[in-house]
Order: C-alpha cells, then structure tokens, then sequence
C-alpha cells in the first residue's frame, strides 16, 4: 500500500501523475483496483494449491478455502484502505510506515501498557483484559476466527464498514488534496 502511492510523496512523481489528463477519482480508482486485483489472483491462486495439496487432509475443503479468501479480503480491504488514507494525510515514508502499524497493534500495545502501569500502582485490577484487546485489534480479532473457526458476523460487518468509510474518506482527502 505504501508503495503503490508513490506518486503521493515523490515531487516528479506527483507532478508527472497529476499532469496527466486524468481525473484524480480515476487515479485512486487505479490504486485501488491493482491492489486488489493483485491481493484476489494471489488468494484465488493459493486457495486452489491448499485445495488441491489439501485433498489429502479431512480438514481442507472448498468451504474453508472460501471462508479464508473471504477473511483474507476483509482484513486486506481494512488494511489497504487504512494505509491509503494515512498515506494521503502523512508525506513521509518512515511516518506513513510506523503510523500504520502502530494503529493497527496499538490497542494490544496500549492496553498492556496501561494493564502493567495499574498493576504496578495499584491493586484492584486482577487479570489482563484479553477479550477487549483482542477485539479492537482487528488483525488479532481474524487471527482468532481463524483458529477458533467461529466466526462474529456484526463484527465482520462493523470492520467492513469501517473499511468502506476510509475509503470515502479517502476519495475526499484525495479531491481536496492540492498538487504536491
């Protein structure tokens, strides 16, 4: 995702990019599709190698490697349409980089942050809050359906709607955004 948008950060990039007689919404459009067209031809093509290395095993069929295309699209969906808004808010690379994973983890980080500090001042909290950490850690969260093989479908939903609110968000920062 950083790399695709490039042209957000490198000054001959952007202004080669935005001399183009193309309409910015058109430009982002292209980001979004390569990614995914890239991200769905990868799964489509590991799923059918699990698939067809799988038939050895009782516990790979059609139905998981759907199940697991599916989450995987989800989480890339979130993932990609986080650090393409973070992209066009942040012109700095190392930024962009660290300020992506750090959103991504940090309620894990800040969590056993805060836990640790209260344990040490204090004694009334009893045991780690793992339930709520792991829920607002979204990458952690499909680790979890994954393994566990159940699924929260609210949750699902909640995170695809998130995704498809960075993406307007996006779109919006994108056509406001002055040449670089």
């Amino acid at each position: 995702g950083i790399f695709i948008t490039y042209f957000f950060k490198g000054q001959g990039a952007s202004d080669f990019i935005h001399s183009l007689p193309i309409k910015r919404y058109c430009i982002l459009n292209t980001v979004y599709l390569t990614y995914f067209t890239h991200v769905l031809l990868n799964l489509l093509i590991n799923s059918v190698i699990t698939l067809i290395f799988g038939i050895r095993f009782n516990g790979i069929n059609i139905e998981k490697a759907l199940i697991w295309v599916l989450l995987s699209l989800l989480i890339h969906l979130f993932i990609f349409s986080l650090t393409v808004l973070l992209g066009l808010l942040i012109n700095n690379y190392l930024s962009h980089t660290v300020g992506t994973i750090a959103l991504l983890i940090s309620p894990v980080i800040m969590g056993t942050l805060i836990y640790t500090t209260h344990m040490v001042l204090f004694k009334g909290l009893s045991e780690y809050p793992t339930v709520l950490l792991n829920d607002i850690t979204i990458p952690v969260k499909f680790m979890e359906f994954v393994i566990a093989d159940r699924y929260h479908f609210v949750y699902l939903v909640v995170v695809f709607v998130i995704s498809i609110v960075m993406i307007a968000l996006s779109y919006y920062a994108y056509m406001r955004r002055k040449n670089e």
